[in-house]
């Protein structure tokens, strides 16, 4: 089994799945409104605000990334270098005006680490941002969660927001449903909460999805979990940039129980392999593959999250990065179809080309 180990974890993480300020205003009423996106220096944050500054003069884009938040400067955007997890509720009650948008993007995605760090910006964060905004009465709050809360190591087709969620399979999934909890509560007293659930972001800025997919071919051969027949989704990040947008400007009263969530994709189910196929032969016209059994890499995965518990060193590989690419996972759309009209506009394929074209001309 070592064989299958030499370049095919370092990329199964990123597929199985981003100081201090100055208070910038004391005043807590405007007229128009003004938009907060956290993790703005991330490839989704980027996206958003970058589409976003073409449309508006009041946002700010929240990061730790000081190059990319002097780009976002340049763009228009008031950047502001905090680092979440060292803020207070007070302060965010400092800066949120009562017509604001809060549109929350920051998290620790990762399929192992310490649930420390899992739950401090996952939930505590999040908290955080909600108590501000229920006391400041902002207009919105658009959360960013995510579709492993789904993931039970079984095919799963067209899945909805109501299917009932099976046991978290690590911390990320674990701290983003209780994020969703809690939420649930500032919803209660009266917060404006829209929630997304989008599935496998690429396009421009991405750093983590296809860029390891693409440095896993380095050796001239990609590893496929069951030959790569898995249908899986994909969400480009031009879809999800409207997605946002439509959940923050949607003319729905989204004070309700539950919270209105929603499934977003490219609505275009596609098999792993062929999404390989799409990206390898931009480097090699004939791309390879080695098939990896099932009942060959689930023990080994958790055999070796289980020695990481020992070593405290992230494994190669976990259960739920090899799931992923093994079992069938797509998502129903429609809800966000009719009552956000989201209509994705870029199809899967066609994103790969454009993310391909992207990372040719400024990656």
């Amino acid at each position: 089994m070592a064989r299958y180990r030499c370049g095919f974890i370092n990329w199964l993480f990123g597929f199985a799945i981003l100081m201090s300020n100055p208070i910038i205003s004391s005043s807590h009423t405007t007229s128009s409104p003004r938009y907060w996106v956290t993790g703005a220096t991330g490839g989704l944050g980027r996206n958003l605000v970058e589409r976003l500054c073409a449309q508006l003069e009041n946002l700010f884009a929240i990061g730790r990334n000081t190059s990319v938040g002097k780009a976002l400067t340049q763009l228009g955007a008031q950047f502001i270098p905090v680092e979440l997890t060292q803020t207070t509720t007070q302060y965010w009650q400092s800066q949120f005006h009562a017509n604001d948008i809060v549109i929350h993007c920051a998290a620790l995605s990762s399929p192992w680490g310490n649930y420390r760090d899992f739950y401090a910006i996952n939930v505590q964060v999040t908290e955080r941002l909600a108590q501000a905004a229920l006391t400041c009465n902002v207009r919105r709050f658009v959360h960013m969660s995510t579709p492993s809360l789904y993931f039970n190591f079984s095919h799963q087709i067209n899945i909805r927001e109501n299917t009932p969620l099976p046991r978290p399979v690590n911390h990320y999934a674990a701290t983003k449903r209780l994020a969703e909890e809690r939420l649930q509560i500032y919803a209660q007293q009266g917060l404006n909460i829209c929630i997304l659930r989008p599935r496998a972001i690429y396009g421009a800025h991405d750093n983590v999805l296809v860029p390891r997919i693409l440095r896993a071919y380095r050796n001239g051969v990609m590893p496929l979990i069951t030959g790569g027949q898995a249908w899986v989704d994909l969400t480009y990040m031009d879809n999800l940039v409207d997605a946002i947008d439509l959940a923050a400007h949607a003319p729905i009263d989204f004070i309700a129980q539950p919270i209105p969530t929603y499934n977003i994709s490219n609505g275009d189910p596609i098999q792993l392999k062929t999404v390989f196929d799409a990206l390898l032969t931009h480097v090699d016209k004939a791309p390879r593959y080695k098939n990896i059994p099932w009942h060959v890499i689930h023990p080994l995965a958790h055999v070796l999250q289980a020695v990481s518990a020992i070593t405290r060193r992230e494994p190669i590989i976990t259960p739920y990065s090899a799931g992923v690419l093994a079992f069938n996972q797509t998502l129903c759309i429609e809800k966000a179809r009719i009552e956000l009209n989201y209509q994705p506009r870029v199809r899967t394929l066609e994103g790969i080309e454009r993310y391909l074209k992207w990372r040719t001309d400024y990656g």
